[in-house]
């Protein structure tokens, strides 16, 4: 429930600043691909929450795999940068609202 909450809140908001119909928008972020893989997630975090409460020594077993896996990623997005030559956007960086928003806006403040 949270899930379907939080992404068709960023669909909205992204539909209201775009101008586009927040549904399409939701319906393309929300491919059942994304959403296997956010199940998926789930589950690999709530298996590791079970086992760190029966047994709190493995947390290196749990957090090991999870540091790996995001160091080949940071690799490759690196290597990605590098052969391309174009940086990847951060992912957690708001984005600039388009010039043509901005005129919009200007125009309606003057009349």
């Amino acid at each position: 429930m949270l899930y379907l909450t939080n992404t068709l809140s960023v669909a909205t908001m992204i539909g209201l600043n775009e101008g586009l119909a927040p549904l399409v928008i939701w319906r393309e972020a929300a491919s059942l691909r994304e959403l296997v893989l956010r199940a998926l997630l789930c589950g690999l975090g709530l298996g590791a929450a079970a086992t760190l409460v029966t047994a709190p020594w493995a947390l290196p077993v749990v957090v090991l795999p999870g540091v790996a896996l995001y160091l080949l990623l940071r690799g490759r997005r690196l290597r990605a940068e590098f052969t391309t030559g174009h940086q990847a956007a951060p992912l957690l960086v708001a984005q600039p609202v388009p010039v043509r928003a901005h005129s919009a806006m200007a125009a309606s403040d003057v009349s």
